[in-house]
C-alpha cells in the first residue's frame, strides 16, 4: 500500500479488554513495498520487531500515563472455540470522541492468536506490547492518529518468541493510514501465516460510490499454508508448514522484488508465486505493483475490523 499523507488528529488511547487476560495491545501497517521496514528503533539489528512480550498487568503498565484503560465486561472462557458464524460484538466501541478511531481484533481461530502491530500513532506507545487472544477472544484499540500502521497475528509465541513474526518469517498483514481519507489493504506481500479479514464497521464511515474499493471489506479466509509451494514453505525443523513466503522474500530476486532492473511496474510484472496468492486471495496485496487491485479506500471516520480465520 502507498501511504498517502492527510490531516491528523490530536489523540488518545483506549484499551478495551474482551477476555479474562487483560493484555497490552498493538496496532497495524506500513507501505506493502517496504512492509519489513518500520519507524526508528522499532526494529533489533536482526530485522525482527522489538515489541514487549510481556502480557501481565496492563492496567499497571498504564497507570502512570494517565490513558484510561476500560474493561468491555465480556470474559469468554479462554478454552472456548471460536465461533466463526458470530457477529464481532464482545469489543464495543461506543462513546468515543468524535476523532478517536476504534480497531478491534477477533481471534475466530481454533488456537491461539497473539495480536501485535507497529506505525506511526499518537499517543506515542499505543501500539507496543503483544497480545494474548484466546479462541474467541477480543481487543479493541481506539487511537486518533494512525499513518502506516500494520496489524498481524503470530502463533506459537512462548517465551518472548513466536513461530512467525515479520522481519524474520512472513505474516498476513492488516495496513492501514487513516486520515481524512483512509487507505488501507491485507498484504500478502511478505508471506502468509494466518487467514485475515479487514472490515469497516458499519455505520462509522460514508461510501463514495466508488465500487468494490471504496469502503470495501478484503479478506483472505483460506489457508495458504495447506497448498504452499514447497520452495515458498515455512517448516522449520522440517515440521508442519508455519507460513508460506512470498517468491520474493524465499529467493529474493530482483524480477520477484520489483528491485534494481525491475523496479517499475512495466518491468515487474506478476509472477508464478504472487499469483498463487492472488488466485487463493483475490481481495489481497500480492506483490510490489499490485496497487490496483488492492487497496481499498475509505471516509467518514470508519472504525475496523480485524478477524483472524475469518
Amino acid at each position: 500500500m502507498r501511504i498517502r499523507s492527510g490531516s491528523w488528529w490530536c489523540s488518545l488511547l483506549l484499551l478495551v479488554a474482551c477476555s479474562d487476560d487483560d493484555a497490552v495491545v498493538a496496532d497495524a501497517g506500513l507501505d506493502a513495498r517496504d512492509s519489513m521496514s518500520t519507524r526508528d528503533g522499532g526494529r533489533s539489528d536482526s530485522g525482527s520487531p522489538m515489541l514487549d512480550a510481556r502480557i501481565d498487568s496492563p492496567d499497571a503498565d498504564r497507570a502512570d500515563s494517565g490513558v484510561p484503560v476500560v474493561d468491555s465486561g465480556a470474559s469468554p472462557d479462554a478454552g472456548a472455540t471460536a465461533e466463526p458464524d458470530a457477529a464481532p460484538s464482545a469489543c464495543a466501541c461506543e462513546g468515543l470522541p468524535g476523532s478517536w478511531r476504534c480497531l478491534r481484533a477477533f481471534n475466530r481461530c481454533a488456537t491461539t492468536v497473539w495480536l501485535e502491530a507497529q506505525g506511526n500513532e499518537t499517543p506515542a506507545g499505543a501500539l507496543d506490547g503483544r497480545t494474548e487472544l484466546a479462541p474467541g477472544a477480543c481487543r479493541a484499540i481506539a487511537i486518533e492518529t494512525l499513518e502506516a500502521g500494520r496489524l498481524w497475528g503470530n502463533t506459537g509465541c512462548e517465551d518472548g518468541r513466536c513461530d512467525t513474526e515479520p522481519g524474520t518469517t512472513p505474516v498476513t498483514l492488516a495496513e492501514l493510514t487513516l486520515g481524512e481519507l483512509d487507505f488501507y489493504d491485507l498484504s500478502l506481500v511478505d508471506g502468509f501465516n494466518l487467514p485475515m479479514s479487514l472490515a469497516p464497521v458499519e455505520g462509522t464511515f460514508e461510501r463514495a460510490g466508488g465500487g468494490a474499493f471504496d469502503c470495501g471489506a478484503p479478506a483472505c479466509a483460506v489457508d495458504l499454508n495447506v497448498a504452499c509451494p514447497a520452495e515458498l514453505a515455512y517448516r522449520p525443523d522440517d515440521g508442519p508448514t508455519l507460513a508460506c513466503l512470498s517468491g520474493c522474500t524465499a529467493l529474493g530476486t530482483d524480477a520477484l522484488c520489483c528491485r534494481g532492473a525491475h523496479s517499475t511496474p512495466e518491468t515487474c510484472p506478476p509472477s508464478d508465486y504472487s499469483r498463487f496468492f492472488k488466485d487463493a486471495c483475490p481481495d489481497a496485496y500480492s506483490y510490489a505493483y499490485d496497487d490496483a487491485a488492492s487497496t481499498y479506500t475509505c471516509r467518514g471516520g470508519a472504525h475496523y475490523d480485524i478477524v483472524f480465520c475469518p
